[in-house]
């Protein structure tokens, strides 16, 4: 029986300043124009800290004062100089080389590079600048074309000034069939422990090869001692050498330093290097390959006196199989010592099924500069799940002084192809529970990122995913005790896993960096890596790099941040948190669980995930409560060190209950007649209709008041036929009102009736209704009775307009 316009408001003004024009857009016979009454968001988030004010109608952060953080750098704070190093490149014998130089903080990082000749020779190319979170790769041929033939392989060395590890590097060398590949992480070597390192290599036969790296990142001569110790067969040899200033040497160990026939190479084994001179001055890699298999691993070197604790983890040991090979997963491990120490491992593993177990490797005594294989397949026989595992991890103790046991720990195919490496830390030895890596996919590649629990206890955190133009962030993630967690971002892409938002990664985003950080207040909890992997061509790389501090609490909120509604009605808030790394860039905001309470439990109650139902008219707060944390040296003043510092959120929303819709109040009565049509054309000759303007108000101890937009519709009560003969009317079902609580309720026999018998139309009794919400009834708001005929039209016994202001109740 309703019909309705969007431009009501504009022909009621029309029907007043001519009785002859009536509103467009009416073809039944009774209309209504309506907006719905919902909960209604705030201007904006409620944002909040430790101390909140109110303004308008949302709540907003007062971030106190605190004290300087004094993390990452010191006082120096951007401006702080540093030098990273890395040992050697080669664009020899077929080899390409590339540079990573990944950037974790907001600010743009202009990095100055040199690269030395093996001769020592230098060459400055063209600074580079790394924009704000992102990464880019340089091609090491283009500085080689600038600084000429000599530069064909050498070492690098990059100056920046910024924060503590905000810049991350790392040289990629791939040889031109693709099959080998050889990574190595820059490190600062104003931050090495002494002038002592030590590595640890693996071989699948007598043939392969192994390339011993020897850089001099100063401008004085160092003198240079390196013991080799192979193992199967056993053999020992020592070399001592002078490095000139900036000199990068590469030897065969098979050729140069053993002596032996090509094939008798020993299969494993570790290199003991010592150096007269700064600590970090020397910087020392190596590589193992056999390249008619397509194998290739890298060999980091470590301090053996920059050890603090006898424990080592690994996150991300792959087990089973690799197309149709079986992977056997090794360690090698050195007693870097004087003494004898004992070593015990462990496999964290979970399987396919979810079930987690822990398969116990053989223990080994090490004698002193003494070097042991460890076939950990073995023990994973032992437990029959060697083909059921979908994450695994390693863990080592030993006895004796920290750091002096140098380990190797890899997983290699039958073939030898394929070959991924796991690193083995120290975890008091790092700086922070965080990561920022670069991810790409590129052809048939993949980056894989491994986040795994060192600790007996249930721990937290948080990962996301930039790319160009959005981040992909996942819940905040809970790990079990030991359990090691992995996420291929190409399979989250192609198989479009929705993070916590329910976005996706777009189909066509194929780089970007990943940030995640531990939640809580104990730091090194956790540790994790990337692993970059192409099953095609048979290679992978790690990659690793810490930011110097977890990351901090920066702003929260309640959202909806308010909302208007009626007693019943319910929403569901939620609270969120958004943290910033130690560099200043900020993440995407995640949901911290928090407790939930509200102000008044008269006016809105809250159950403990945050749902607030409305009890009785008034304003109440809905209130998110939850720990969290920022992390700096604060007071210590030392900037290499990290403390937690609690942040007891109070973040809220507010709730205002309104008075429930009660009757209609009159704000316009015209009639007379028109030829308009509702789709814009008009009817062939003018037909009568009458227009009332209402209002829904409530009724309360203050009297009538507007309720604002809410949801009404109308019954028929009775209805007599039609003598027009041009169709009943059609009530309306539940619509919206507009904005202030209005809509038109229109009354005629309709544009048809015009040629219809002499005083024809119908008698009608109806109400109007407002629908409520789910969980609350129909209301009846008025009873309207009307005779309307063809020409004219009696509303409830009066043919003359209603006075404005009038109350019509059910």
């Amino acid at each position: 029986m309703k019909e309705h316009t969007v431009n009501s408001r504009h022909h009621l003004r029309s029907i007043a300043q001519s009785r002859q024009r009536i509103l467009s857009g009416f073809l039944a016979l009774v209309t209504l124009v309506l907006v719905l009454v919902s909960t209604i968001p705030a201007s904006g988030p409620v944002k909040a800290r430790t101390e909140v004010s109110r303004a308008g109608s949302s709540a907003v952060i007062r971030r106190s004062q605190d004290p300087k953080q004094n993390c990452c750098g010191g006082d120096e704070g951007e401006n702080k100089p540093h030098t990273l190093a890395g040992s050697y490149y080669t664009l020899k014998n077929n080899f390409s080389g590339k540079l990573l130089l990944n950037n974790k903080g907001p600010l743009p990082l202009e990095i100055r590079p040199t690269i030395f000749a093996m001769s020592g020779e230098r060459f400055e190319p063209p600074a580079v600048t790394v924009a704000g979170n992102s990464y880019v790769f340089v091609n090491l041929a283009d500085w080689a074309a600038l600084a000429g033939p000599p530069f064909q392989e050498g070492s690098i060395q990059l100056f920046h000034r910024g924060k503590d590890l905000v810049l991350g590097s790392q040289i990629y060398l791939t040889d031109g069939s693709g099959r080998l590949s050889f990574e190595e992480k820059l490190g600062e070597p104003a931050n090495s422990s002494s002038s002592m390192a030590a590595g640890v290599w693996w071989l699948p036969s007598l043939k392969g090869a192994v390339d011993l790296v020897l850089s001099n990142s100063t401008s004085e001569t160092l003198s240079v001692t390196a013991t080799v110790r192979g193992e199967a067969p056993k053999v020992e040899k020592n070399l001592m050498l002078q490095l000139s200033p900036h000199e990068t040497r590469i030897m065969d160990l098979k050729s140069e330093l053993i002596g032996k026939a090509p094939s008798a190479m020993s299969r494993f084994g570790a290199i003991a290097i010592e150096y007269k001179g700064l600590p970090g001055g020397l910087v020392v890699r190596g590589m193992a390959h056999e390249a008619a298999l397509g194998y290739s691993l890298p060999i980091p070197f470590s301090d053996p006196m920059g050890g603090k604790s006898t424990s080592l983890q690994g996150a991300g040991l792959r087990i089973g199989r690799i197309g149709r090979e079986a992977l056997s997963p090794k360690v090698v491990a050195y007693n870097a010592d004087d003494t004898n120490t004992t070593l015990n491992g462990r496999v964290q593993y979970t399987t396919i099924d979810g079930s987690n177990g822990v398969a116990y490797l053989p223990q080994i005594e090490l004698g002193p500069r003494t070097t042991d294989l460890i076939d950990v397949l073995q023990s994973l026989r032992a437990h029959n799940v060697e083909n059921r595992i979908a994450t695994a991890s390693l863990e080592f103790e030993y006895t004796g002084s920290p750091g002096r046991v140098i380990t190797s720990a890899f997983s290699v195919s039958e073939s030898g192809e394929h070959v991924f490496r796991v690193p083995l830390w120290d975890i008091v030895a790092q700086r922070s529970a965080t990561g920022g890596y670069p991810w790409y996919i590129d052809g048939d590649s993949s980056t894989v990122v491994y986040i795994k629990n060192v600790t007996d206890e249930e721990r937290q955190y948080s990962l996301q995913f930039r790319y160009d133009g959005g981040v992909y962030a996942l819940r905040v993630q809970t790990i079990g005790p030991r359990r090691t967690a992995a996420f291929d971002i190409r399979a989250l892409r192609d198989q479009q896993v929705p993070d916590a938002d329910g976005k996706t990664l777009p189909l066509d985003a194929k780089s970007g960096q990943i940030n995640w950080s531990m939640r809580g207040s104990q730091n090194q909890v956790l540790i994790g890596r990337s692993e970059q992997v192409d099953l095609a061509k048979g290679v992978s790389s790690n990659y690793a790099c810490q930011n110097c501090c977890p990351d901090s609490f920066a702003n929260a909120w309640v959202d909806p941040g308010g909302v208007q509604g009626f007693v019943g009605d319910t929403t569901e808030f939620t609270g969120f948190e958004q943290t910033m790394n130690c560099y200043g860039s900020l993440n995407a905001p995640f949901d911290p669980w928090p407790s939930w309470d509200s102000s008044n439990w008269n006016v809105a109650s809250c159950d403990g995930s945050g749902l607030a139902t409305a009890q009785g008219q008034g304003t109440a707060n809905i209130q998110a409560r939850w720990l969290t944390y920022e992390w700096g040296s604060f007071e210590s003043g030392n900037p290499n060190e990290c403390y937690p510092r609690e942040r007891n959120i109070l973040a809220e929303a507010i709730c205002d209950v309104l008075a429930s819709p009660d009757h209609l109040v009159l704000l316009a009565d015209v009639q007379g007649y028109t030829n308009q049509l509702p789709n814009g054309g008009t009817c062939p000759a003018n037909y009568f209709i009458r227009q009332v303007q209402f209002r829904v108000v409530s009724q309360d101890s203050n009297g009538a008041a507007p309720v604002g937009d809410v949801v009404v519709r109308e019954l028929f009560d009775s209805i007599s036929t039609n003598t027009c003969g041009n169709g009943q009317p059609i009530p309306s079902g539940c619509d919206p009102t507009d904005g202030d609580g209005t809509f038109i309720d229109s009354i005629t026999t309709g544009c048809g009736a015009v040629s219809g018998p002499a005083n024809c139309g119908y008698d009608a009794n109806w109400s109007w209704h407002w629908c409520g919400r789910i969980n609350l009834p129909i209301v009846k708001l008025a009873s309207l009775n009307a005779q309307v005929r063809r020409d004219s039209v009696t509303l409830n016994g009066r043919s003359q307009a209603w006075p404005v202001g009038t109350a019509f109740r059910p």
